[in-house]
């Protein structure tokens, strides 16, 4: 499966493309790919540690990239919350840099702006703090590591999850409340077959929920009985996004297929 992007494809949407009286409570964009990801009762999730990490890591950098902290340009992440200092610029090569992941002679990061999500802010701290403009894939593999622990923290703090064990045995997470762990989920199969019908363009968040779940092989579990027409609605759904959210999800999508062969081997 490889997410593309067709050439007539629309890069903005307007309007609300469901008519639909079902309306779930909107979440962050990994909080609802956690909860897709996930039983909706109980720990467990539906993708091994890989594959998991590098999702929720597309997910966090999508989300910043949607609000507004970070652009994605010729496949880097650039920060958009001050502007770039003499010799920053993009390439890495010439000295300018240093190896993947590191964080000697970090940058002071920007000040933090009243209400931002604490874990925006950790993040743009820490895109900050590097001397040149990285690639999304060393990003993804960066956030990979500890992306469920910053999601399911997030989401914990705001009454979502319950965590489990801890101590003597892994500490996981649980929904508070199947209903809503259930809804990312429901909404996708509702416009997956909305999609279909009228061939309408779903929101941003929506179609990036669509790539998560295309790159990172969830499509039998949020729909085993319609997976061919799930398939071919949510890659439209896709198809609808800009240039910046197909480079993330390449990245996703490329960083899963790796895990993949590890785990086989």
């Amino acid at each position: 499966m490889h997410l593309i992007k067709s050439d007539n494809a629309v890069l903005e949407t307007t309007g609300n493309p469901m008519s639909s009286p079902y309306q779930p409570r909107r979440l962050a964009l990994a909080d609802e790919f956690w909860f897709l990801s996930h039983r909706d009762f109980g720990p467990g999730s539906f993708l091994n540690d890989g594959s998991l990490g590098i999702g929720l890591a597309g997910a966090l950098l999508a989300e910043l990239t949607l609000a507004g902290y970070v652009l994605i340009q010729a496949g880097r992440v650039v920060p958009t919350e001050r502007p770039p200092e003499p010799g920053m610029g993009m390439g890495m090569g010439g000295g300018g840099g240093y190896p993947r992941h590191s964080v000697d002679s970090p940058r002071m990061p920007p000040p933090r702006r009243p209400g931002i999500d604490p874990v925006h802010g950790l993040m743009m701290g820490e895109i900050a703090a590097r001397p040149a403009w990285y690639p999304v894939a060393d990003w993804i593999a960066f956030l990979a590591t500890d992306a469920e622990k910053r999601v399911a923290g997030r989401m914990e703090e705001g009454g979502l999850l319950n965590a489990v064990g801890g101590l003597l045995r892994r500490r996981t997470w649980e929904p508070v409340d199947a209903s809503t762990a259930s809804s990312p989920a429901v909404a996708l199969r509702y416009r997956a077959r909305a999609q279909q019908m009228s061939r309408e363009l779903v929101d941003p968040q929506t179609a990036m929920l669509a790539g998560l779940a295309l790159a990172t092989n969830l499509v039998r579990d949020i729909d085993v009985d319609d997976m061919t027409n799930l398939q071919a609605a949510l890659l439209d759904m896709v198809n609808s996004l800009p240039d910046d959210m197909l480079t993330i999800l390449r990245a996703v999508q490329d960083a899963v297929t790796a895990v993949t062969r590890q785990i086989r081997r």
